[in-house]
């Protein structure tokens, strides 16, 4: 098969979330199958970056993104039509006449069986297509609505509050009429694929979970003394920043009121003085991590933690954790849409009082800590290693070009 791929962003190095999604599967499509990829980058130092990729892909076309509107009158503008036509105004952040232009000279000179659009707000450049819709895929690795709608829940009265309402609110009417435009799109998750089923039920869709390389990851033994929280997440993504607040916050000190010697290690890009300003005795800020060294910080801990009260799709980090045999205390958002069990293969809750007291219970209690990760480490084994994952996504494919 001929794919062409078209992203918000080049997935290398696959540092998080859609990066490293689109990273395995690259790798592995590659092996029979053309890969084209076309991607946004920052700068020429991203190009660079970018060479790995080459050995997977037949092809790889950064497009250096640049503001089409810089003056306040003409973004001004350009958010009223957005508001006109009834698009979301986050999708601005990813429109580039150069990125039109380029996905129409590619699809002008070359034949593909199948081309992949990431995120819904990357989707309106389906129009740069010129009619050749017919193999157009849309992967939605959110439901933007619910994750704003979600992140609106949870922030304080403020300017943005006010846009994240907006969003969720455009979104909820737009993400489901611009899916319909493709022949296929590809949720996370069943919950997600039924959110948008709900408002066009006609709609083609699969779930294609997250997953993780299970044949890189060397399970580890059970670390009995260990007293140490690991949270790992991007905190330039809002939810990641408010679960690693609200977590250092309110449920932290009801844990140390009961358990002495508890640290807690937030390790993930950080841009924002409200993390930093976290970093006490007991908490550690480590900011972003090459992949290779987070073994260690697995090893060194007793439990990984998602707080999460926003958001939407699959989380990575609860399937890293578990490939590790690290058990999970998650809320009920934070590991939605995986197949998982409370008490089971996971700890869920959602109180700060009931999650402080999951964590107590997992760090009193050796042998449920290893009965969870035991579990939780055969389920991801199974059901979400990388290989499976792919093989599934060549299925949808071979489909869509039998129709």
């Amino acid at each position: 098969m001929n794919i062409l791929i078209i992203s918000n962003s080049i997935p290398y190095p696959p540092s998080d979330g859609d990066k490293i999604r689109n990273f395995e599967l690259i790798k592995r499509l590659g092996r029979e199958h053309k890969i084209g990829l076309v991607g946004f980058v920052n700068s020429d130092h991203d190009i660079k970056n970018a060479g790995p990729l080459k050995e997977f892909c037949d092809f790889v076309e950064p497009v250096v993104f640049e503001e089409d509107y810089k003056s306040l009158l003409k973004r001004a503008k350009r958010a009223f039509a957005y508001l006109v036509r009834g698009e979301p105004l986050y999708n601005r952040w990813t429109w580039s006449a150069d990125m039109a232009k380029k996905i129409t000279e590619i699809v002008n000179k070359r034949h593909f069986d199948i081309i992949q659009f990431e995120h819904s707000y990357m989707a309106s450049y389906i129009y740069s297509l010129n009619g050749k819709k017919s193999a157009a895929v849309l992967t939605l690795h959110n439901i933007e609505a619910l994750k704003f709608k979600t992140m609106f829940k949870i922030e304080p009265f403020s300017l943005d509050k006010l846009r994240f309402f907006l969003n969720a609110l455009m979104y909820k009417n737009w993400e489901p009429k611009i899916a319909d435009k493709f022949v296929q799109s590809v949720t996370m998750s069943d919950d997600d694929a039924q959110a948008l089923k709900r408002k066009m039920p006609g709609l083609r869709i699969q779930a294609i979970p997250n997953g993780v390389d299970t044949k890189s990851i060397r399970p580890l033994s059970l670390n009995k003394d260990s007293k140490t929280l690991l949270f790992v997440g991007k905190m330039t993504y809002q939810p990641n920043r408010d679960a690693a607040i609200y977590f250092c916050r309110r449920i932290l000190p009801l844990i140390k009121k009961r358990v002495s010697g508890v640290k807690v290690l937030l390790v993930g890009n950080n841009s924002s003085p409200e993390i930093s300003d976290l970093a006490s005795f007991d908490i550690e800020v480590l900011g972003l991590l090459p992949r290779q060294d987070l073994a260690r910080y697995y090893e060194d801990s007793a439990m990984t933690i998602v707080p999460l009260r926003a958001g939407s799709g699959t989380r990575f980090k609860i399937l890293e954790s578990m490939a590790y045999k690290r058990p999970v205390v998650s809320t009920s958002i934070g590991c939605e849409g995986l197949g998982v069990r409370n008490r089971q293969n996971i700890l869920i809750a959602d109180k700060p009082q009931d999650f402080a007291g999951a964590v107590i219970e997992l760090l009193s209690d050796p042998g449920l800590r290893e009965e969870i990760s035991e579990n939780a480490c055969r389920l991801v084994r199974q059901k979400y290693d990388w290989d499976v994952i792919a093989e599934n996504l060549i299925t949808l494919y071979r489909g869509i070009i039998k129709q």
